[in-house]
C-alpha cells in the first residue's frame, strides 16, 4: 500500500506567490492572419505605418465651407463622398461642398455644418447654402473636421506584446492596415476527471453516481482562456491507469488539470503517486507541493512539474473546484500564455451581518447596485454559483457587519 504524507498548511497569499514563481512563460511564436489571431496573445509591439485618418476629412454628413463665409449665402458646387480624390477639390470664396462622413475636406474649407442644421435653397438648378450664422450654433474653424493623424499618428504604438487580441484590438489593427501578427503559441492542456462515481450528462444515474459537472465547468473556462485543449478524459479510480496516463500526457501537454483524487481518501491515488515519484524518481518530478490552504472553499491543493508538464490538481466539490481554478489555475495559465494577470476588485457594501465559518475567505454574493448580499451555501451547490454575480474576499475569522465595505470580484464569473 502506498504511504500518504500529510499535507502542509499554507496561507493563500504565500501559495499564490509560490505557484506563479513556477511559471515559465511560453516563448514559441507563430505568424497568423488578423482574423486567425482573434483571442490569441500578441508576441510583438505593433506600430502604425500610417496616419489615421490619412487625409483631412469630415466628421459629419453636411456641408463644408470656409469659416470666413459663415455669414454669406454659398453656392453648393458638388458632392464629396467618403473617398480621397486623386486631385483635391479647391473651394473659392462663396462656395460650399455637400460632404459625407469621411469625405476628403476640400482645400479652402475649414468647417462642416451638419446636414440637419443646413438650409438649402434651389434656384435655377443651383443649390445654395443659406447663412449658417443664422443658427444659434457657432461654426468656428475646425468644427466637425478630423485632422490627419487625429485618431492614430504614424509611428504610434498600437499594441504591446502580451496584450490579448479581442474584437477591439483586431479592429484597431485592421484600421491601420495590419493584416498579419506574431502571437504566442497556445498552451496545450489536458483535463482529467478522476472517480468511479462520475458519469456523463445524458446517461441514467444509478445509486452512488453523480454527473461529471466539474469537467464541463472547467472545459467552458478553458475555452474562454483560449488554451488548446488536447484531451478531456474521465478516469476510474485505478492507480495503474492514472499513473500510466500522467506519464504519457506529461510529454504531450504544457498543463495537466485534474479534478478529484487529490485529498486524503483511500482511493485518492494522485498525491500518493506524485509523492513516490518525488521521493524516489527525481527525474520525473522537478517541483512538488501538496498543502492545505488556510481558507474555504478550495482548501486542498496539489501541484507538480512532471517532465515537461505542470500538474494542477483541483478538488472534487464543485464550488471548491471553481474557486481553486479561479484563484490558482487561471492565473497560472494566463501567465504561462504571457497574459498579464491582474485582479480588479471593486469596493461594495455588504447588506447583512454574518459570522463566516473558520477559514472562510471567499463568499458568493448577489450584487444590487453598490450593495452585495451573501449566498449561504455548501461547497457542492452549483445553483448558488449560477445565481451569484461574483464573490467577496474576507479575512480569516472576520466578522462582517451590515454596511461594511468589502472587496467584490465580479469579473471572475465571466
Amino acid at each position: 500500500m502506498l504511504k500518504q504524507v500529510n499535507p502542509i498548511n499554507i496561507e493563500y497569499q504565500d501559495l499564490r506567490q509560490w505557484l506563479l514563481q513556477q511559471v515559465t512563460a511560453i516563448s514559441e511564436t507563430l505568424n497568423l492572419s488578423l482574423i486567425e489571431a482573434h483571442n490569441r496573445v500578441l508576441a510583438q509591439d505593433i506600430y502604425s505605418d500610417i496616419n489615421v485618418p490619412a487625409f483631412t476629412q469630415s466628421a459629419m454628413d453636411g456641408y463644408a465651407f470656409h469659416s470666413a463665409d459663415v455669414s454669406k449665402k454659398m453656392q453648393v458646387i458638388t458632392t464629396q463622398f467618403a473617398k480621397k480624390n486623386s486631385e483635391p477639390l479647391t473651394l473659392k470664396p462663396g462656395q460650399a461642398v455637400k460632404i459625407m462622413t469621411g469625405g476628403q475636406l476640400p482645400i479652402g474649407a475649414d468647417v462642416v455644418i451638419p446636414r440637419e442644421y443646413a438650409i438649402i435653397e434651389t434656384l435655377e438648378n443651383k443649390s445654395w447654402l443659406q447663412n449658417p450664422n443664422a443658427h444659434e450654433k457657432i461654426w468656428n474653424s475646425g468644427k466637425h473636421i478630423k485632422a490627419v493623424g487625429s485618431d492614430v499618428s504614424k509611428g504610434k504604438c498600437l499594441l504591446k506584446s502580451g496584450q490579448f487580441l479581442g474584437p477591439k484590438e483586431i479592429g484597431l489593427l485592421a484600421s491601420c492596415g495590419v493584416h498579419q501578427v506574431e502571437v504566442f503559441r497556445q498552451a496545450k492542456v489536458a483535463l482529467l476527471s478522476v472517480g468511479d462515481e462520475l458519469i456523463e450528462p445524458g446517461e441514467t444515474l444509478k445509486e452512488g453516481e453523480v454527473y461529471n459537472s466539474n469537467q464541463f465547468l472547467l472545459q467552458s473556462f478553458l475555452q474562454k482562456l483560449t488554451v488548446k485543449i488536447k484531451t478531456i478524459e474521465s478516469l476510474q479510480d485505478d492507480i495503474a491507469v492514472l499513473e500510466k496516463r500522467l506519464l504519457e500526457l506529461s510529454s504531450e501537454v504544457d498543463v495537466i488539470l485534474t479534478i478529484g483524487s487529490s485529498s486524503m481518501g483511500d482511493k485518492d491515488w494522485l498525491p500518493k503517486i506524485l509523492e513516490v515519484w518525488y521521493q524516489k524518481e527525481m527525474n520525473q518530478i522537478t517541483s512538488f507541493k501538496r498543502c492545505k490552504v488556510n481558507m474555504r472553499p478550495a482548501k486542498p491543493f496539489l501541484f507538480a512539474k512532471v517532465k515537461g508538464a505542470s500538474l494542477i490538481s483541483l478538488p472534487g466539490n464543485p464550488l471548491a473546484c471553481y474557486f481553486s481554478f479561479q484563484l490558482f489555475a487561471r492565473p497560472y495559465l494566463e501567465q504561462l500564455q504571457n497574459i498579464y494577470f491582474h485582479e480588479k476588485p471593486q469596493l461594495a457594501i455588504i447588506s447583512e451581518s454574518f459570522n463566516p465559518q473558520p477559514f472562510c475567505r471567499w463568499i458568493l454574493v448577489v450584487e444590487d447596485g453598490n450593495m452585495v448580499s451573501p449566498i449561504h451555501t455548501s461547497t457542492s451547490n452549483l445553483i448558488a454559483l449560477q445565481q451569484a454575480d461574483g464573490f467577496i474576499k474576507i479575512e480569516d475569522n472576520q466578522s462582517i457587519e451590515v454596511g461594511q465595505q468589502v472587496e467584490f470580484y465580479g469579473d471572475f464569473l465571466c
